[in-house]
Parts: C-alpha cells; structure tokens; sequence
C-alpha cells in the first residue's frame, strides 16, 4: 500500500516538524506492508498570494472597523516576515535552518510539486491530510490544498489530526469547509472542540485523535533527542518556550525562580535565529530533561506530558491567542489537567506539583482509540 501524506512537514517550527515525523514514524512502525511519503507541495508561491490578498484584506477591516475572520494582527504578522529574513540572512538562523534540515532527512519526501502538478500525483492508493494547523483559515487564508481537493477520487481521502485552531468557523469559510470536507471517508481532527465545529459544519461523525507525538512512546523520541552542544548535563534548568512576547513573562519568571538554583532556558518559538543552535533535536531533549516547562505552545505542552515534565502552560492575553489555544485547554482537560492552564502569576505560583499517573492511564486510552482509527483508514480502505 502507498500512501501520500500532506501537512507542514518542513517548515521551521519545532511542532511542525516533529509531529510530521511523527505521523510518518507511526504509520510505518505500525504497517510494515506500508510505504509513505510527504507530498513535498510548493506552498511559498500559494502563500505570497495570501499575503497580499491578507493585507489587503486587515487594512480594508481597519478601515471599516470590521472584520470577520479571527487571524495575525499586521504587527505579529510583520514579526513573523522579519524572523523569515534573518533566518536566511544570520548566521545563528543559517545554523538553525542546518539542524532543521538535517532532521527533515529522518522522513521520505516526494519532489517538489506545485499546486498545478499535484493533480498528476494520482498513483497512492491512500491520501492522509494532517497533522497540523492545515485547516486554519485566521492565518492568512484557507488553502484547499490541504482540504484535499485536488484528489478525484473522494474513497481515497482520509485525515489524520489536522487542526482548526480556532473557537468558530468564520463565515465567509464556512462553504469551503463544508464543501471538500464533506467528500473525506476518514474524517478526524485533533481537538474536541474543532471535532465538533467540523461535525456541525458537515452533518458526519468525526473522530477525534491525538495528535502524531502522542503515537510515539517517551523511548522512541528519546531516540531522536540530541544534547546541544557544550551544555552540561549537571546544570538543572527552567525551559521557556514562547509563541508570544517573552517580555510578557518576565514578571512570572522572577517571581517563580525565587529560591530555586535553577538555569532558565530560553527559547524563542517565533524566530529561531534568536535560538543558540537549536532544531528539533535539541528542542526535545531540553524539554525531556527540563525540571520546569513554561510555555503557550500545544506542543511545548504535549511534549512536557509525554516527558512528565512539571509544566505550566499560560494563556496570553490576546484575542488571535485566545482563538489558538483551545487546542491546550482540550488537550489538558482530555488528559484531566486543566489546572495547568494558567492566566496569571499568582496561580501559577499556587499550584502544586503533577501527579501523572491519572493523565498516563487518559493518555493511554486516547491513543489506543487513535490507532484504531488509523487501522480503520489502512487495514480496511
């Protein structure tokens, strides 16, 4: 069996990168009859004309103090253009961008494709959309791609943990969604709450899965770890792992690092150039061996659970912040640790320390439903 996988499988985020080769890990450990690949689709010429039609679009709303679709505001997405530049510019970006393609080379890729040539790639017995953020529209805009509509052949498309990410479909999408989704056998998504957006949307079950990470076991990806060079494995330290603006933490870390001999490691999820060499590699073994994980990020937080780590993760105040991390708060309520979801100094200061042993027997559940799902789309299609 040959099957095509189709996610944001490399591109410079430590999340993206680890759970794509986590899918691709899982399904090939689990099926050793199956053959799979990454379509390695051309999404730059596609997402240049999503920024224009973007920017066009958020100063029309300014003006007109409207707007419909929840997504980046033009400062954060400037943010984001600028950490793009210096990672292709700098030297600890160039670094950086050495160890992220090192890691990418662990899974199998097609050649590149563009969005024309994908309708010629008809030879896979199996097309599996996700994981990921692929079915998030507030970014910049939906790309249908992902939605699978170049495949003709509508037994063939199936989905693996993709994600929304946000509370609402917007309306102006809601066709869209109904439209290609409709046409999927297997039909999942990675939170609950995007489980039920897409079931309202297109009248059909859907399952909600875990996401890749969690099909791998703690072991497997202690095998995929590396310690970054030079750091000592004597020092005890704090990992930092932020999406938003770090500086909005400072007030929780000085408050929390009072009284502890503890090393706080930052690393910044928005531009890797601002990171000391870390890709994929290390980004897993500072948060397997971290005494504390503070972070906004789901992956930051998947990883602290899969490594037990005590973790805290924090929710900022923003409106684009507040739509993307219902993906946490369903993680962390599936898994019965909601507590974790923190908002403010002073609670996370108050919380005690994680007994695991309840979200483990959770944890093992979910995954076992997970890869009952997988082997329905596989063994039965």
């Amino acid at each position: 069996m040959k099957i095509a996988l189709l996610s944001y499988s490399e591109n410079a985020g430590y999340g993206g990168s680890l759970q794509a080769y986590a899918l691709e890990k899982a399904i090939e450990t689990r099926y050793t009859d199956v053959e799979c690949e990454y379509i390695r689709y051309r999404i730059v010429s596609h997402q240049l004309i999503a920024s224009i039609k973007w920017i066009t679009r958020k100063i029309v709303a300014k003006i007109c103090r409207k707007d419909d679709t929840p997504s980046l505001t033009i400062r954060e997405y400037m943010k984001i253009v600028c950490g793009l530049i210096r990672q292709r510019s700098g030297k600890n970006g160039r670094n950086a961008m050495r160890l992220f393609r090192e890691f990418w080379e662990l899974s199998n890729y097609t050649n590149p494709v563009s969005r024309r040539e994908l309708k010629k790639m008809c030879d896979y017995d199996l097309y599996i959309a996700g994981s990921d953020q692929i079915w998030n529209c507030g970014r910049l805009d939906l790309d249908t791609t992902f939605l699978l509509d170049f495949v003709n052949d509508d037994t063939k498309k199936g989905s693996y943990a993709p994600s929304i990410g946000l509370k609402r479909i917007p309306p102006k999408y809601f066709k869209k969604y109904q439209k290609y989704l409709s046409r999927f056998r297997w039909l999942s998504c990675r939170e609950k709450s995007g489980a039920d957006l897409i079931a309202d949307c297109t009248g059909r079950e859907v399952e909600n899965v875990l996401d890749p990470v969690f099909l791998l076991s703690k072991e497997q990806w202690g095998e995929r770890e590396r310690r970054p060079a030079d750091f000592s494995t004597d020092v005890k330290f704090i990992v930092l792992y932020t999406l938003a603006d770090e500086r909005d933490y400072m007030p929780y870390m000085e408050a929390f690092l009072q009284g502890k001999n503890l090393q706080l490691i930052f690393i910044n999820g928005k531009d890797i150039s601002q990171n000391n060499a870390v890709g994929p590699a290390e980004w897993l073994w500072y948060l397997h061996h971290a005494e504390y994980v503070i972070t906004d990020s789901f992956h930051a937080t998947a990883f602290s659970v899969i490594f037990e780590r005590q973790f805290y993760s924090r929710i900022p105040e923003d409106d684009h912040f507040e739509e993307m991390s219902v993906r946490i708060v369903d993680l962390l309520e599936m898994l019965g640790l909601q507590e974790r979801v923190v908002r403010d100094r002073d609670q996370m200061l108050k919380l005690s320390r994680i007994d695991f042993s309840e979200a483990r027997r959770r944890l093992n559940e979910k995954r076992k439903e997970s890869f009952d799902y997988l082997d329905g789309m596989i063994l039965n299609g």
